[in-house]
């Protein structure tokens, strides 16, 4: 069963599970009402997806890889495709291929030993869309900031906050 809070109202829509459709939790959905009387209905369509990829534990289940995924709403995410270059048992970041029963992914990332601190942050990182990695212009910016320097002009360009106490 699923539940959808109509924005703006305090009414909440029961939804049957045969009736949800492809929607995840949290997905924003277009319900159509069933049954007024009891508050039911079902998911017409998916117009915006909570979440694209989840973090969980990679597992191998029978002659398939599955991720467990961490929130514990979702069923086993099916990895048909290059999950062996994975280490099993290890805290990974799946994006969803296809959605239904069941969910198929595919591994973007390795985060490391399942049950570590590091690899459970970086999984509530990564399932809101941080990343630890910058995109490539932002390295190779650094890269040349390195290589040549911060030049007079540079920094006669730029307020100095050097001095000051700064939290970001």
């Amino acid at each position: 069963i699923g539940f959808v809070r109509i924005k703006g109202t305090e009414h909440v829509i029961e939804v049957p599970a045969h009736e949800r459709a492809t929607a995840l939790n949290k997905d924003i959905v277009k319900v159509e009402v069933t049954d007024a009387e009891k508050l039911q209905g079902k998911v017409l369509g998916i117009i915006k997806r909570a979440s694209v990829g989840f973090a969980g534990t990679l597992a191998k289940q029978g002659d398939h890889f599955v991720v467990k995924p961490d929130n514990f709403r979702l069923t086993d995410i099916i990895i048909p495709h290059g999950a062996d270059t994975f280490t099993m048992g290890n805290k990974v970041f799946a994006i969803i291929d296809q959605y239904g029963e069941p969910l198929v992914g595919t591994i973007t990332e390795d985060l490391g030993k399942a049950g570590s601190n590091d690899a459970t942050m970086k999984g509530i990182a990564v399932e809101q869309g941080f990343s630890e990695n910058f995109p490539p212009e932002v390295d190779e910016q650094a890269e040349k900031i390195k290589e040549e320097g911060i030049t007079a002009a540079e920094v006669a360009r730029r307020r100095d906050m050097r001095g000051t106490l700064t939290f970001t």
